[in-house]
């Protein structure tokens, strides 16, 4: 039977958002803007993304430019539901892996070094010393204390620096760094205790011999 004209169209409009997953959207979006919050989300991403990549700001530039890319094409199929951070979070991940991977092509050691930086991926006072916070009032030591930890963390594997940056760097919850790096709470645990160990191990080698416990 044809359709009347008169007759109203089907109701096509998509159910209404919670508070909450509007709110998802509007960070997002803000991100995707560079507006209100999204400056600081941007410059929180921008930190991970050059931690992730030695420090090199360069790389870091062209991460975050694939990370507003990536992030922008798959606006339409982002989940509201989700923590919109979190996901971010992990589109700037892939961006980095995506990157390695594409550098490392050409390179006889790629299969090493993607399995041991990349694709097998509890808090410390020496880690919290690498952040940019004030120095103490004994300049001189936390000075030569800071140079060994940042020289540490630019040192040890990317998927050690990964987890490292996330948890003490970023102050990201546990659960919410299982989400980013998609890991049972359980990995999570072990694969920063492991991180913890690996950076204490360089950590020492840049200690005087008489700083070092027994056994260094």
């Amino acid at each position: 039977m044809a359709t009347d004209p008169q007759d109203p169209l089907p109701d096509t409009e998509e159910p209404l958002l919670s508070d909450r997953d509007a709110h998802n959207l509007e960070i997002l979006d803000d991100f995707l803007k560079g507006k209100n919050g999204g400056k600081a989300l941007f410059d929180k991403l921008y930190t991970y993304a050059l931690r992730l990549n030695g420090n090199n700001p360069s790389i870091a530039d062209e991460i975050m430019s694939d990370t507003m890319f990536d992030a922008l094409k798959r606006r339409r199929g982002y989940d509201p539901s989700k923590n919109p951070q979190t996901w971010l979070y992990r589109v700037t991940r892939n961006a980095s892996i995506n990157r390695f991977r594409r550098e490392s092509r050409h390179s006889k050691d790629i299969s090493l070094a993607l399995r041991n930086g990349w694709n097998d991926f509890n808090h410390d006072q020496d880690l919290e010393l690498i952040d940019d916070g004030p120095s103490p009032p004994e300049s001189a030591m936390a000075s030569e204390v800071r140079e060994r930890c940042r020289k540490a963390f630019n040192e040890i594997e990317p998927k050690f620096r990964n987890i490292l940056e996330l948890c003490y760097i970023q102050d990201i919850k546990y659960d919410t760094i299982g989400d980013i790096l998609n890991l049972p709470r359980g990995t999570v645990n072990s694969t920063l205790n492991r991180a913890k160990a690996r950076f204490r191990e360089i950590y020492l080698q840049y200690c005087p011999l008489d700083e070092r416990p027994a056994g260094y």
